[in-house]
């Protein structure tokens, strides 16, 4: 587990300082989904963000990966501050959907997919062709799974075939979107024991969002808890699934214990 003396004297691979975003509502009003949010994340450690639906984790992550603009604040990966969302900063940065069918081309086969994210970021055609296999095996699918269109596999294989796709170009860090909630329980165990492995494996650096507080703590080295925008607590997972400090996390607790 990584301590909080240990999050501070290390450089982080991901870096979050004063990250802000606003939406405005019907009314007029402003809606502070993500307000003010800071966090470190270490080379090759899972961090865990949790939180109920419109917390605002979500919204991190799409500010992360560039799907939102951000109000103020800043993202720094491997001590460089990120201000383009250009291929050299995806190169780096990959995420996964809680619903992988609607990430992918409903018209091109997996195969044609892992080809095209490959060769989208440089990779010569003839290469990137010779890794479907390869790219496959890595998250437990058949060879066969390349003829296959992503929309007509189960939840659980496609998104497998959205990990193999995220990992196609090596990046050091991968944002997962409660990739497993809309998955039943034996499928979740199972994308979940994968993430663990290849984590492991390729020394990933992984921010996992979910409302699942046990989840989390079943996988990642630290947690941060978010309420309306803000983190409420943060900690080893450890430490906040034991002695949670706020109500709110225990709340959260208490919901998936119940």
């Amino acid at each position: 587990m990584h301590t909080e003396t240990l999050e501070n004297s290390l450089e982080p691979m991901l870096e979050v300082n004063g990250l802000n975003k606003s939406f405005l509502l019907p009314d007029g009003s402003l809606l502070h989904a993500v307000d003010d949010v800071s966090f470190k994340v270490q080379k090759g450690s899972f961090l865990g963000l949790v939180g109920e639906s419109g917390c605002g984790k979500s919204t991190i992550a799409k500010l992360l990966v560039g799907l939102l603009t951000k109000d103020s604040g800043e993202i720094i990966i491997n001590g460089e501050k990120k201000e383009k969302f250009d291929k050299d900063y995806y190169k780096k940065i990959q995420m996964i959907f809680q619903m992988p069918q609607d990430s992918f081309n409903p018209r091109q086969r997996l195969k044609d997919c892992l080809v095209t994210v490959q060769t989208n970021f440089g990779i010569e055609k003839e290469v990137a062709k010779s890794r479907v296999e390869e790219l496959l095996a890595m998250v437990r699918l058949p060879a066969e799974y390349a003829n296959k269109y992503p929309v007509r596999m189960s939840g659980g294989e496609c998104q497998r075939a959205a990990i193999s796709r995220a990992l196609a170009i090596e990046p050091d860090i991968l944002i997962c979107d409660e990739v497993t909630s809309a998955l039943d329980v034996s499928v979740q165990a199972q994308v979940v024991e994968l993430l663990r492995k290849l984590q492991k494996e390729k020394e990933l650096t992984v921010v996992f969002i979910t409302h699942d507080l046990a989840l989390a703590g079943g996988l990642c080295d630290r947690i941060l808890v978010m309420d309306s925008g803000r983190i409420v607590e943060r900690g080893s997972a450890d430490t906040v699934l034991k002695a949670p400090k706020e109500n709110y996390t225990k709340r959260l607790l208490d919901a998936v214990l119940m």
